[in-house]
């Protein structure tokens, strides 16, 4: 039972793994018992669809989730936020009781030492990593078992501290209700709780009207894509720039399936690219139709994880491009296509500048190894590079894994 459990919060959610680390770091003495060690081979034969799935894929989603889902400059505002949001999550004021009583309990048994262990270093751990980069507040969710028992436990024996908690309680309650309601129903003029709980309700439906149903394509964003799609029931992906994080539309088969097909193209910024625009509550709308979409993100570079260089000395890339068969044999059938094949250059605050090739799609299916010889002319430091295929007007795709930099 213990190993079907661990394989089924595996399964819910990678962050599992924390539970487990931070009970079997709180007693090492479970390291003797056989039955420790039978739980943790059933739970790997029950998880072993998955990894073999994940092997398949050259270990997509892992890759994802360790280097790719936080891209963006650290900013301080990730961890005071990440703060914050811990301390409302077990109540808007209760927690900042139930964390500090939590933290304050010492466990009398291994359970209670199993819980805190738990607690502190899932907290810990997404702590740091709010220094990488934005931390959903959710995330730390399994916590939440621990902190109410620990914390029941703490304010057993202190009656002061039980009675600041029912006092509050009411009050608590109270805006615990309001924020229930507001969510809701459009009661609070405030923009960006209108944009993210009222905005999407009807709109969508005219738009839909607009672009006759065909499948919709937004520009970078999966929260407009998800929501529209969600609204409308019309098929909709997003399009996603490559100096910004991929996310879940660059994984699955939508983009691959809309290759050449009519769609419609979105987007709520440089309104002027568009003939036509519709204002909807959460801003204007442009959109266009497109009679053949291409877009090809499935497109895929692979050359050295890590270059090392001198100041202002040029380098070479050996190249692979594993292109699938659908994309090959939609370039080898258009032999005319608007596309440009550029290295984006990056370093730990973002996007740095642009390095164009002469490089076109219709090379790349008659040759899919080939070296490419520049100079990226960057100062001395650490930076990235990232290959991107651009088609047309839309955006230029992620189209390799991250290349590390190093200028000496």
């Amino acid at each position: 039972m213990l190993g079907l459990s661990v394989a089924l919060l595996l399964y819910s959610k990678y962050h599992a793994v924390l539970i487990v680390f931070f009970v079997l770091l709180s007693n090492i003495k479970l390291f003797t018992k056989y039955q420790v060690y039978l739980a943790g081979i059933i739970a790997l034969l029950l998880f072993t669809p998955h990894l073999w799935w994940q092997y398949q894929h050259d270990w997509v989603s892992f890759r994802y989730h360790l280097f790719e889902s936080n891209v963006n400059a650290y900013k301080f505002s990730y961890t005071t936020e990440y703060i914050i949001g811990q301390l409302l999550l077990p109540g808007p004021i209760a927690g900042f009781i139930l964390l500090p009583a939590a933290f304050l309990y010492k466990p009398t048994n291994q359970t209670e030492r199993a819980l805190k262990f738990t607690m502190i270093g899932i907290y810990a751990f997404f702590l740091l990593s709010s220094f990488r980069g934005r931390v959903e507040g959710n995330w730390t969710s399994p916590v939440m078992v621990p902190l109410i028992v620990l914390s029941h436990q703490y304010l057993l024996n202190k009656l002061k501290w039980q009675q600041w908690l029912y006092k509050l309680l009411p009050l608590t309650l109270v805006l615990v209700l309001f924020a229930r309601i507001v969510m809701l129903v459009d009661v609070l003029p405030v923009k960006a709780i209108k944009e993210r709980y009222h905005s999407w309700k009807d709109w969508p439906v005219v738009m839909k009207e607009k672009t006759k149903g065909l499948p919709v394509v937004f520009s970078n964003s999966y929260q407009r894509a998800g929501k529209y799609w969600f609204y409308s029931g019309q098929l909709t992906t997003s399009q996603n720039v490559y100096s910004e994080r991929r996310n879940n539309y660059n994984f699955w088969p939508i983009e691959d399936s809309l290759l050449g097909k009519p769609v419609y193209f979105m987007d709520k910024y440089r309104l002027s690219r568009f003939p036509d625009s519709l204002n909807t509550p959460i801003g204007w709308i442009g959109y266009w139709y497109d009679s053949s979409f291409v877009s090809f993100s499935k497109v895929n570079f692979k050359t050295q994880k890590k270059i090392v260089t001198k100041e202002g000395a040029e380098f070479t890339l050996h190249c692979d491009v594993e292109i699938p068969a659908l994309y090959e044999k939609f370039i080898r059938t258009h032999p005319v296509l608007s596309d440009t094949t550029r290295i984006g250059v990056f370093n730990n605050k973002g996007w740095v500048k642009d390095i164009f090739t002469i490089l076109s799609l219709h090379q790349m299916v008659d040759k899919k190894n080939f070296d490419l010889t520049i100079n990226p002319g960057l100062p001395k430091g650490k930076y990235f590079l990232r290959f991107a295929i651009q088609s047309g007007f839309y955006n230029p795709t992620h189209n390799s894994d991250k290349i590390e930099l190093v200028v000496e």
